[in-house]
Formats: C-alpha cells, structure tokens, sequence
C-alpha cells in the first residue's frame, strides 16, 4: 500500500511531466503505471534491454519483480532468478550487484547477427550461465532432460557451435562486457572530445588528470596561463565559450578555470549518492586549483554550484581570495508547482523521494530528446526575462541550431539529477563561515528566482552583500559572463 508520501510524490512528478509542450496523454498514463511499480531505473539499456546496477548493501534497495537480490549477494557467479540473470562483481572498494533480464542473451544474438533465440532458449543459455547443468535445468522447469538437450542444439546451432562450453564462453564474454562498469582506469571521454571539438574554440584548453582516488578529473580553461586565476564552477547549462571570452579573458589578464562536474556528458555514468558525487565533484575541483592555480583564486559559483564553492572555500581559506554566487537557486523552502517549468517540481522530488525523482527524470529526458520538443520546452522555460530569450536565441541560430545545449543538457543525466540535489541539500548558513569576501550576483530581469528570494538567502548566508545587475536574467552567458568574470577577477592579486 502507498504510503500518503508517496501519493503526494507521485503527484508532483505527474505535475513536473505535464509542462512537456504538446504531452500525448498515453505518454502521461504510461508514467503514472511506470513509478508506481517498486522497481529502479535501469542505469544503461543494451539493445533496449535494461540492466540495473545495485551496491552490495542492499538494506537500502527494493528488490525487483521476481528476482530476490538478497539470496544472490553471497554468490561470486551469476544465479538465474524466474526471468532475470544477476551478477555479483566483487571489487574494492565496493561489490556491485547487476541485474539484467534473460531476454539480455537474445540481444547478444541480435548484435552477433546470429539467429534469433526463442524464448525458451534464452532460458535454457542463463541457465547455463548460472552454472546450471541440462539435468538440473529440465528438473527446474519440470520438463524432460531431452527437451532441454533439443533446446541446446537449437541455440548451439543457430550460434554455429556444437559444445556446450563454448557457447557459455561466448555468452558469457559478451554478457560481462555488457555488465561491467566502466574502469576508472580506462574512462570514456570520447563526448568531452566531441564536444570540444565541435562546440569550443582551438583555444580552450582540455585537461584530463589523473587522480589517486576517484575518476579523471576534467577541467576546461582559457586565457593567459599566467593570468589571474578564476574557478568558475558551472550551472547545469554549460556555458557556451566562444572567441569573444577568449579575447575578454586575455585582454584582462584572467585565467579562466572550469573543473567539469562529474557526469557531464556521461549518459553512462553510474547512479550514485549525492554525498559520493559531491566527494568526486570537490575532489576535481581540488586538483584543479593544485594544478592550474597555486595561489588564491577568485571561485566564482554559478546557480547550484553553491554548496561545491562553499565547501571548497570552508575547506582551503587560504587558496580563495573571494566567492561570488551568481543566479542562484532559492526558494526559500516553498514548492510552487509551474505550468511551464519542471524545475521546482523536480527539486521538489528531490526532498521527498529519489525514488520517483530518478523516474521523473528519465521520463523527461526521453521526451526531451526530439528538438521539436526541446526547444519549445527551454523557450517557455526562459520566456518571462527579455535577456534569456535573447540568449535562447543565440543558442538555436547558427552554426550550432540547439545543438550544444541539447547535448550538455540531455547527454548528462546522472550530472543533472544530482544539480537538484545541490540545490536542496545544502544548508546555506555555512556561508557564515567563510573567511573570503562573499557577494550574492541577481539578475533583476531574473524570471526563475524572485528578488525577495534571493533576500531571504542573503539572510540566511550571514547578511552577505547582494548586488542586483540590471538587465541580466537567470543565464549568465557571453558579454555577461566576460563583465561577471572581470568583476570578480578583480579581488585576486595580480
């Protein structure tokens, strides 16, 4: 039974997924089936077949349909569960529990271009996988040992194989591959390259550092090496970087340092805690001053990056000649459903249930992804400030039509829910304690967040200065980013 959280949960995810522009009810009615079933979003798909990734610790988790995880954690092999194949991949620091479908083996077949397995030969192969022998599988089923023996024949047949072994070598070889996290050893950035190299002038540097614990550490920056340093930690909308920065940056003496969030153009990146993922976000941002700074350095935060900046500042007092948070997101604890604008039914989520939340945003970015929806979506989003649509409009003309901010936007899934966990989780009175000049930036044509709002924070934070820029709204981009960034370099020594 549903507990009158989960109702209320629910009610503000269907909220948040009917400001999708020109909703098809179907699609609406398919979500409220869909998170009402106690089961997690997968974290990657495979040929359309989920596979869902779990930490050992499963107190925390609700097992899914048919496949009791508890019995399989004191397993080093697979073990078949009714319809699903589940993997225990014990490594330090953590084991990893990953359940897949046994329709998984079907799609293997498909991408080999083998012949398409029935459904009782995918059975009988995650049987197999199991360690299951044909005696004990047809025992199982309660069928006769020569059923399952044709059953074998048919699917070594349609794979070109006759020994049992092989096929399980095979299946097994492509279903780890499948299953299997990515190394941290070995990361994927082939989007961060595509993206720079399509989106980012010749000048923008890339940098892709090692770390002892934890992922690479990715960091944009441009202007002078030598010039001032300014950690500019970004919002959920990257900003776009064009020539023009690069020339306002270097005509000003500023070295302009962006520590990329973990997640950021990852669609693969693993769920994760909000604790964990600040730890890697922080962690990054670290190795961004060692290595491209060393001395104090002017952090500029950008909408939810207030909490990194905060953190960082508490941290390393004396690495931070000052800290700007500029458009930031507030709502001073009140929940105000939009029409237009999922964001605050998603932070909403965020307090309540990652559960549904998790659901709310995969429903969203799958609905997203056509421009034809996309770009109406963001327009209305932004429509009540004059210099956001004008922004918008940049963005959606040539050469790019959309498509950097779809890529930075849809391409970053997991770097996107934890960005409303930035926003909710954080108590702001922490700013109290920061050492560094502290000064809050507000756009007042800011349609997102209100001026009282941004009061209410200034208060919270310790009665911190506030300075509100006249014609500039929520999105700090181009000239506005150049004037923002200047006017903070200009707290850190030359």
């Amino acid at each position: 039974m549903q507990t009158v959280q989960e109702i209320e949960a629910r009610a503000i995810a269907a909220q948040a997924i009917r400001t999708v522009p020109d909703l098809h009810p179907e699609v609406l009615h398919s979500f409220l089936v869909d998170i009402g079933k106690r089961e997690p979003v997968p974290i990657a798909r495979f040929r359309g077949v989920p596979i869902w990734r779990y930490t050992a610790d499963l107190t925390t988790l609700s097992s899914l349909p048919e496949a009791e995880l508890a019995t399989v954690a004191g397993n080093d092999h697979l073990v078949f569960q009714e319809d699903h194949i589940c993997v225990c991949l014990r490594s330090d620091p953590q084991s990893l529990m990953v359940v897949v479908p046994m329709r998984i083996v079907g799609a293997i077949m498909e991408d080999r271009g083998f012949t398409p397995a029935s459904a009782a030969e995918m059975r009988l192969a995650a049987q197999l996988l199991s360690g299951v022998s044909l005696n004990d599988a047809a025992a199982g089923d309660n069928v006769a040992y020569e059923t399952k023996r044709n059953q074998f024949k048919s699917l070594a047949a349609k794979m070109g194989l006759s020994r049992q072994q092989d096929v399980v070598r095979i299946l097994l070889q492509d279903l780890l591959l499948i299953v299997v996290p990515r190394s941290t050893a070995e990361p994927n950035h082939d989007l961060l390259y595509g993206y720079k190299d399509r989106f980012l002038p010749d000048r923008v540097r890339l940098s892709i550092l090692s770390q002892r614990d934890g992922p690479d550490a990715r960091i944009l920056d441009y202007g002078p090496v030598s010039g001032r340093p300014v950690l500019l930690l970004h919002p959920m909308i990257l900003p776009d970087i064009t020539d023009a920065n690069i020339n306002a940056a270097e005509a000003e003496g500023i070295r302009v340092i962006l520590p990329l969030r973990p997640g950021l153009l990852d669609p693969s990146a693993a769920s994760q805690s909000h604790e964990a993922h600040m730890d890697q976000a922080f962690a990054c941002l670290v190795t961004a001053w060692t290595q491209m700074c060393g001395t104090s350095a002017a952090l500029l935060a950008l909408v939810s990056s207030g909490a990194l900046a905060t953190r960082f500042a508490r941290s390393f007092p004396d690495r931070v000649s000052s800290v700007t948070y500029a458009a930031t997101c507030f709502s001073s604890g009140h929940y105000r459903p939009s029409p237009i604008y999922f964001g605050s039914s998603v932070a909403e989520l965020a307090l309540r249930n990652e559960w549904i939340l998790t659901k709310t945003m995969a429903t969203l970015r799958r609905q997203f992804f056509p421009r034809d929806k996309f770009e109406p979506t963001i327009r209305r989003i932004f429509s009540g400030s004059a210099p956001d649509t004008r922004i918008l409009e940049r963005e959606f003309d040539v050469p790019n039509h959309g498509d950097r901010i779809m890529a930075v936007v849809l391409q970053s899934p997991e770097s996107l829910k934890q960005d409303y966990f930035n926003q909710v989780h954080f108590d702001w009175k922490q700013v109290a304690d920061v050492s560094a000049p502290v000064e809050f930036v507000h756009g007042l044509e800011d349609s997102i967040h209100a001026v009282c709002d941004m009061e209410r924070l200034r208060t919270l934070a310790g009665n911190r200065p506030m300075r509100s820029v006249p014609g500039v709204g929520h999105l700090f981009q181009y000239d506005q980013l150049d004037q923002l960034i200047a006017d903070v370099a200009a707290a850190t020594p030359r």
